[in-house]
């Protein structure tokens, strides 16, 4: 596998998903209905498994370890705070009556 092309991917899916989670938010804000539509549901899901799949196969071929390379550990917990903070910021809210 190259590393430049899954650098690439990993990127790519890197401002996917930034973007993808600034439009759902703002979508949000503005009461968009598309935000409660399928894809705006499942396609973060996929653009994330991405992610996370080309980040393990780049600590693979560059052969890091997250136990002995403080800033890969540094990377896997803000990815861990980016998706608890990301649940609750685009958790539909409680209807106001």
């Amino acid at each position: 596998m190259d590393y430049f092309v899954v650098k690439t991917v990993h990127q790519s899916a890197v401002a996917l998903s930034i973007a993808g989670f600034a439009a759902r938010g703002l979508g949000s804000l503005m009461g968009a209905a598309w935000v409660r539509s399928r894809p705006a549901k499942t396609l973060p899901h996929a653009v994330d498994t991405v992610l996370l799949l080309s980040a393990i196969t780049l600590a693979w071929l560059l052969r890091l370890n997250p136990l002995t390379t403080p800033w890969l550990a540094a990377k896997i917990a803000a990815l861990l705070l980016y998706i608890g903070l990301g649940m609750v910021a685009l958790r539909p809210g409680v209807p106001t009556r």
